[in-house]
């Protein structure tokens, strides 16, 4: 098991605790549909320490929940935008990790060009 950042993972845990104790199921309000879940995901941000799977849910679930028919501002703009977010930390963590793969390799296929010539 690893323990390392163990202070911010029990914070995240006590933030699940403290939005199981505030959810109502059924409640149409901002805090049950938008907060909530903010809260939620910062709580597995804690949790996991992985920004990546936590971006990568957050964008699916907000994809899935957007719905450009209803009136609700919730429904129209903050999941889609809560989507764009989580896609475009996404596409830089995900170029950050490919600029730094080839720059770890760069010499090693250099050389590898060079011995095949």
């Amino acid at each position: 098991m690893n323990i390392s950042h163990l202070p911010w993972r029990v914070a995240g845990v006590l933030l699940v605790g403290v939005g199981m104790v505030l959810f109502e199921p059924g409640s149409s309000s901002i805090v049950q549909r938008l907060l909530l879940p903010l809260l939620f995901g910062l709580s597995a941000g804690l949790i996991t320490q992985n920004l990546l799977a936590v971006c990568l849910t957050g964008a699916v679930l907000g994809i899935i929940h957007t719905d450009l028919s209803q009136v609700s501002w919730i429904d129209r703009f903050a999941y889609p935008a809560i989507a764009a977010v989580c896609v475009l930390t996404l596409t830089a963590l995900y170029m950050q990790r490919g600029r730094k793969r080839i720059r770890e390799t760069h010499s090693e296929r250099w050389s590898a060009r060079s011995s095949d010539s």
